[in-house]
């Protein structure tokens, strides 16, 4: 009797074990998941690109990627050691299955073809990233990455002078500039509009005296006017000042750093691109890192 209750006992625990182990493996990744980016940055000698991405929790992390017939690796540091603690892969937040991770990679400037201040651009939207581990049953993971794009200057005639600008924890950012001759703003125009143009409010606002708390007003309360609904052309007199402020909603989950371009004429006829930098980054819940693993393995990414 006793012998047949212990044989019971033992199949329940086999039965359990089993289960608990489909259960674990049905949340292991087959490869690692490149997150959602959109970046537009300003050529450098090296245009420093963040890549992230969920990995299994083990110790796979990106060694380098290729971008469109663009490699990129990480940047070393010139050897010295502070530098290179900062470029190491990073472990940005811990889930119940996987980790988010981050890896800094350097676009080296020689091999974009773009003449430095001609204002060209070079752009990619895939990624093939490499990974130490391997990824699953392939050397790298071949992924939408969402889009880069690299500016070689901005030609033309720099007319704002910068005085201020800051971020807040509510995805916000904010932007001082004075203006140094009499212009006309014929457009303000955010990169990747079709993609996250939804996602993100901005105000522009003239001659007002920005305060820090404003970071802590309820959007509605910040000053500004939305950027729709402004009539262009906006004319600028030397001396003012052109304020823009801008909000990412939560539910935008994507990195974002992306430069809105303010173009216009000055009163002699001259051309002028700026930009004006926005930057945002997600906060994740475990609820959805579980949609993205299952969208990943329902093939939706």
């Amino acid at each position: 009797m006793k012998e047949r209750y212990f044989w019971l006992i033992m199949v329940v625990i086999v039965i359990a074990w089993i289960g608990n182990y489909t259960y674990l493996h049905s949340k292991q990744l087959d490869e690692p998941i490149i997150l959602s980016h959109y970046y537009d940055q300003s050529m450098e000698e090296y245009t420093r690109v963040r890549v992230f991405y969920l990995t299994n929790k083990n110790h796979q992390e990106l060694n380098y990627a290729d971008f469109r017939g663009v490699t990129a690796y990480p940047n070393l540091g010139g050897g010295f050691e502070f530098f290179n603690e900062n470029e190491k892969p990073r472990h940005e937040q811990e889930f119940r299955h996987h980790f988010l991770k981050s890896t800094t990679l350097d676009i080296r400037e020689d091999l974009l073809g773009l003449q430095k201040g001609s204002g060209d651009r070079w752009t990619a939207e895939d990624i093939i990233a490499y990974f130490n581990q391997g990824a699953g049953n392939s050397p790298h993971v071949v992924a939408d990455f969402g889009g880069i794009a690299v500016q070689a200057g901005y030609p033309g005639k720099q007319v704002f002078r910068f005085q201020v600008s800051g971020s807040s924890n509510k995805n916000r950012t904010y932007s001082v500039n004075e203006v140094l001759e009499d212009l006309t703003v014929e457009e303000i125009r955010l990169p990747y509009e079709d993609q996250i143009g939804k996602f993100i409010d901005i105000k522009v606002a003239r001659n007002i005296s920005y305060s820090h708390s404003g970071e802590r007003r309820n959007w509605a309360d910040v000053s500004g006017e939305p950027l729709e609904e402004i009539e262009f052309p906006l004319k600028l007199k030397k001396g003012d000042s052109l304020s823009i402020s801008s909000q990412v909603n939560d539910e935008l989950k994507s990195y974002v750093d992306v430069a809105l371009k303010v173009k216009g004429k000055t009163a002699t006829g001259e051309t002028f691109e700026s930009p004006i930098r926005i930057d945002s980054r997600p906060i994740f819940s475990q609820e959805d890192i579980d949609r993205i693993v299952a969208e990943h393995k329902g093939g939706k990414r």
